[in-house]
């Protein structure tokens, strides 16, 4: 079994619990939570950097798959975020670490199922001890 990276804001995580990607291209990931971790706060703070900088509602998930991953690898020095690369289309959920604040536990919610949920809740039924919650201020 293989494992993989995919970074995301929190919002996306539960639509990852399928294991299956929605689209014919497939997940993108990458080979290191530190690289996944620079994708998250891209999309959580809608600001790109180099950095990693852990930003309210960022989340790296660690996935693990059958299939073989075809990584594509560019140099260190490389001045955008996506050093290694590659795309899979099944998965399995091993690990979750979400940043976000004691605000963000109490009100953020999600659609699932056509109904909007309390987010943190839902993805702790689902994940268990899989799931792993930072708060930061």
């Amino acid at each position: 079994m293989a494992t993989a990276f995919h970074g995301t804001a929190i919002g996306f995580v539960a639509g990852l619990l399928a294991g299956k990607a929605n689209n014919p291209i497939g997940l993108f990931v990458t080979e290191r939570a530190d690289l996944a971790q620079r994708y998250a706060d891209a999309v959580a703070s809608h600001e790109v950097s180099t950095e990693v900088r852990r930003v309210k509602s960022s989340a790296v998930i660690e996935l693990e798959t059958e299939e073989v991953i075809d990584w594509k690898r560019r140099a260190d020095s490389h001045r955008t975020l996506d050093l290694c690369e590659a795309t899979i289309k099944t998965w399995q959920i091993a690990h979750v670490t979400i940043y976000t604040t004691e605000y963000e536990i109490g009100h953020s919610v999600v659609r699932v199922d056509s109904k909007y949920i309390k987010i943190y809740p839902y993805l702790q039924e689902r994940l268990g001890d899989r799931l792993e919650i930072v708060v930061i201020e």
